[in-house]
C-alpha cells in the first residue's frame, strides 16, 4: 500500500471499530443495535476485508485490467460515505411523542397475531405465485437441497417475474412475519421457541434457498436476531457475535459455491471442498470492491455522471412499461454493466453516488442515508418496549445490507417496499390500540425526550 491509501485505510478502520467500541461501551445494551454498527459492519465486509483478503491472494485485476493503480478510488469513496453517515446519523430530530403499551399485553397479543397471520398470509400469496409462474414443484422450493440436476424449473421465466411482479414479490413479507413471531413468543422457554419461531424461519430461509439469492437469507438471519436481543433487552457476547459472523459467511460461501438461480442448491459441488475454501468463498460478493474501482475510474472520464437519473428511474419504476412504453431505461446501469460485464449493478451504495455526482455525491448521500436511518432509530427509542416497535426496527436495522451491498436505489426501495412497508402499514393501522392510556387520556412523552 502507498502513503496515500495508508491514512485512508485507517480513518476506515478507526470508524469500524468505533461504532463496535461504543456499543459495547454503553451500560445500555440496546445501543449495540444502533444502525451504526451494521453500517460498519457491511462497510468492513465490502471496503476492509473482502479487499484484504483479495490482495493477500494477489487478486488486483477484473476482466483482464488491473486496477491496483485506483483502488484508493473504492477505499476513499467507502471511508467518505461511512463518514457521511455517521455525521446525518448525528444530526439531531424529534422522537415520536406518543407512548405505546410495553411488553406482551392481552392488547398487544391480539394485535401481534393478528399483523403475524396477514403478513405470512402475504408471504404465502407471493410463494404460491411463485410455484405457478415458475412451474416447480412445491416440494422442490420447499427442499431446494439437492443431488445433481434433478429440480426441473424453468429459470429464465422465473427470473423474468422475479424481477417486475410485484404479486411474486410479496415472499418479502415473511421476514418481518417471523420478526413479530419472535417478539411475540420472546420470553418463552426455548424449545417453545425452537417449535414455533425457529422450524417456519428455517422453512422460509430454505424457499428463499431455492432462488439462490443472498440478500433475503442473511436480512431474515439479522433481523430475527435484532428482534430476539431487543425482546430481551441483550446484545450478544463478542465470542457470539463472532460465530454468528462466521457462520453467515459460510452460509454464503456454501450457496455461492452450490447454486443455480431458480433451482437451488446443488450439494455434490461441495464434495472434497475444505471449510476453509467455503469461507473465503463467503466474501466473494465483496469483489465488487474492484467493479466499483473500474466504474470510478470510468466516470466521468469516458461517461458523464448520470446526476439524477437514478432517483428518477426509481420514482418511475413502480409504472409498468406497457402502461408507458416511453418510459425511460436507465442508461446508468447499462454503463456500469458494459464497464464490469454484469447484468445488473455490481457497486455498492457509494459507487452509485459517486455514479450520480462524482465525490459530493459520496457525502450527500451518505449524509442523505445518516438522516433516514436517525429517524429509524429515534421511532425506536420512543417505545423500546413495544413488541411491534421492535419488529418494525429490527427489519429497518437488517435491511442496512440490501441498502449497503447493491448501490441500485430503486431495488433498494423495492426492497423497502415489500419487505418493510406491509409491517409499517399495518402498524399505522393498529398504533392507536396500542397507545397508553392515563386516568383516561392518551400519555404523550416530552418532545426530544
Amino acid at each position: 500500500m502507498n502513503l496515500f491509501e495508508i491514512p485512508i485505510i485507517i480513518v476506515l478502520i478507526l470508524l469500524v471499530v468505533g461504532a463496535f467500541f461504543f456499543a459495547y461501551r454503553s451500560k445500555d445494551k440496546a445501543v449495540f443495535w444502533n444502525p451504526l454498527t451494521m453500517f460498519a459492519a457491511v462497510f468492513a465486509y465490502y471496503f476492509l476485508v473482502g479487499p484484504a483478503i483479495a490482495l493477500g491472494f494477489g487478486v488486483t485485476s477484473i476482466n483482464g485490467i488491473d486496477l491496483r493503480d485506483v483502488l484508493w478510488k473504492p477505499w476513499l469513496a467507502g471511508t467518505l460515505s461511512l463518514a457521511s453517515i455517521y455525521i446525518g446519523f448525528a444530526i439531531p430530530a424529534k422522537r415520536p411523542r406518543y407512548k405505546l403499551l410495553e411488553g406482551i399485553t392481552p392488547r398487544n397479543r391480539d394485535i401481534l397475531l393478528t399483523v403475524f397471520f396477514v403478513l405470512f398470509g402475504l408471504g404465502v400469496t407471493g410463494f404460491l405465485y411463485d410455484a405457478y409462474v415458475s412451474g416447480q414443484p412445491i416440494k422442490n422450493m420447499l427442499m431446494p437441497i439437492h443431488e445433481g440436476t434433478t429440480v426441473d424449473v424453468s429459470e429464465a421465466e422465473r427470473e423474468g417475474f422475479a424481477a417486475g411482479n410485484y404479486l411474486l414479490l410479496l415472499i418479502g413479507a415473511f421476514i418481518p412475519a417471523i420478526c413479530v413471531l419472535s417478539a411475540l413468543t420472546a420470553n418463552l422457554p426455548t424449545i417453545a421457541r425452537v417449535l414455533l419461531v425457529g422450524i417456519p424461519a428455517v422453512q422460509v430461509e430454505l424457499f428463499y434457498v431455492s432462488w439462490g439469492y443472498r440478500h433475503r437469507i442473511v436480512t431474515l438471519l439479522t433481523s430475527l436476531a435484532a428482534t430476539t436481543y431487543l425482546a430481551r433487552g441483550k446484545r450478544p457476547h463478542p465470542g457470539t457475535l463472532i460465530a454468528g459472523t462466521v457462520g453467515i459467511l459460510m452460509i454464503a460461501g456454501a450457496i455461492v459455491m452450490t447454486r443455480s438461480y431458480g433451482s437451488g442448491l446443488d450439494i455434490r459441488m461441495l464434495s472434497g471442498v475444505r471449510l476453509s475454501q467455503v469461507f473465503f468463498q463467503g466474501f466473494s460478493d465483496s469483489g465488487t470492491f474492484f467493479t466499483t474501482a473500474l466504474v470510478m475510474d470510468a466516470f466521468p472520464t469516458t461517461f458523464p455522471f448520470s446526476g439524477l437519473e437514478p432517483i428518477w428511474i426509481a420514482i418511475t419504476l413502480p409504472v409498468p412499461r406497457r402502461l408507458w412504453p416511453e418510459k425511460p431505461l436507465s442508461s446508468f446501469l447499462d454503463q456500469v454493466g458494459y464497464l464490469t460485464g454484469t447484468s445488473g449493478q455490481a457497486v455498492p451504495v457509494a459507487g452509485e453516488h459517486y455514479v450520480m455526482a462524482g465525490w459530493p455525491g459520496v457525502i450527500i448521500g451518505g449524509l442523505v442515508i445518516g438522516l433516514i436511518y436517525r429517524r429509524f432509530w429515534n421511532f425506536y427509542r420512543a417505545n423500546p418496549s413495544n413488541p411491534m416497535v421492535m419488529a418494525i426496527y429490527a427489519v429497518s436495522w437488517a435491511l442496512i445490507f440490501p441498502v449497503v451491498n447493491r448501490g441500485y436505489l430503486a431495488q433498494t426501495l423495492m426492497e423497502f417496499f415489500f419487505t418493510l412497508l406491509p409491517l409499517a402499514v399495518l402498524y399505522w393501522v393498529a398504533k392507536k390500540s396500542m397507545l397508553r392510556r392515563v386516568g383516561g387520556s392518551t400519555e404523550v412523552a416530552q418532545a426530544g425526550t
